[in-house]
């Protein structure tokens, strides 16, 4: 795998492994497409995450709400394209 020289240089909190945006519209490695309003909630913790660190604060347990935040948005991604097919 190649990694560039200006992402081995950075450094991330445990957990993080970049500091890259979600788009709207990218599908998740389950196979789940967030609403918008989810994506953007997703860039913000990402977005505080970061300004936390690089101020030198202790941010594990804003990671952690972090991977809660993905799972919660992961599990109801499922169950509403569960109910849409259903519904079809």
């Amino acid at each position: 795998m190649f990694v560039s020289a200006s992402a081995a240089s950075q450094s991330f909190p445990p957990g993080i492994r970049g500091w890259e945006h979600m788009t709207y519209g990218y599908r998740r490695w389950n196979g789940t497409v967030w609403a918008p309003a989810w994506v953007d909630r997703y860039n913000q913790q990402l977005d505080l995450i970061r300004r936390l660190f690089e101020a030198g604060y202790d941010v594990e347990h804003h990671v952690e709400d972090w991977y809660r935040m993905l799972t919660e948005f992961d599990l109801l991604g499922k169950e509403l394209d569960a109910r849409e097919r259903v519904a079809r």
